[in-house]
């Protein structure tokens, strides 16, 4: 299933017909768009104008014997980052592409079910790890999928988000261990003094937000 929040013209069309989907989402499809995707067997368009202005408040989630109501992050998914002045760096200050690379990680990750790893690079998502009982079984399962997908990928360029704290330093450790050199997350634990002490140790750019996202 493919989702997008930009109307699907021709060349984009192209590109979706080359590989297996069930299902386009978008705000509009072009005529010759409908076309080019209209050959491909049981393929799905769906169009939904309003993809984009969804003013949901919260989200309901069921449980026995009742829901719970959980209000939805809307300032956040709004402008996609937390205010970077709240933004401690623990390391070297990152450049221009490696910013933007971090402000979508975050964005990115805040979507995920806890708890939640994504690894970036070049305004892509390159590995995914989420709803694990543990932060370091998501680290280990995003770096799985970063490796089997993407296995050319300098893992130097890579950002790891994660949208809780981390409460031991073993994640940090797991990232560096591959070449991961750039890790962003909230802070907020007990043993954050440790876990900065390991990043540096190991050479691992460390940006705490002071913003956690823990969607469940």
């Amino acid at each position: 299933i493919v989702v997008t929040n930009q109307k699907i013209n021709v060349a984009e069309a192209n590109s979706l017909s080359e590989v297996f989907l069930e299902c386009v989402l978008a705000p509009k499809f072009t005529e010759a768009a409908v076309k080019i995707l209209s050959a491909k067997k049981n393929l799905r368009l769906l169009e939904w104008p309003e993809l984009t202005s969804v003013q949901d408040a919260f989200e309901i989630r069921s449980i026995t014997g009742g829901f719970l109501k959980q209000a939805i992050d809307r300032d956040f998914v709004a402008d996609g980052v937390a205010a970077l002045n709240q933004w401690k760096i623990y390391g070297d200050k990152p450049n221009s592409a490696q910013l933007q690379d971090l402000l979508f990680a975050e964005k990115v990750c805040s979507q995920l079910k806890s708890n939640s790893i994504a690894l970036i690079s070049d305004g892509q998502t390159r590995g995914l790890g989420m709803g694990q009982v543990n932060r370091i079984d998501a680290v280990k399962h995003a770096i799985e999928r970063w490796q089997q997908h993407h296995p050319k990928q300098n893992p130097a360029e890579l950002i790891l988000a994660s949208d809780g704290f981390f409460p031991f330093a073993d994640s940090i450790a797991e990232a560096a261990k591959v070449g991961i050199r750039w890790v962003l997350q909230p802070g907020g634990s007990v043993k954050d003094q440790e876990v900065i002490a390991r990043s540096q140790e190991l050479g691992v750019n460390l940006i705490m937000t002071g913003r956690r996202h823990f969607r469940h």
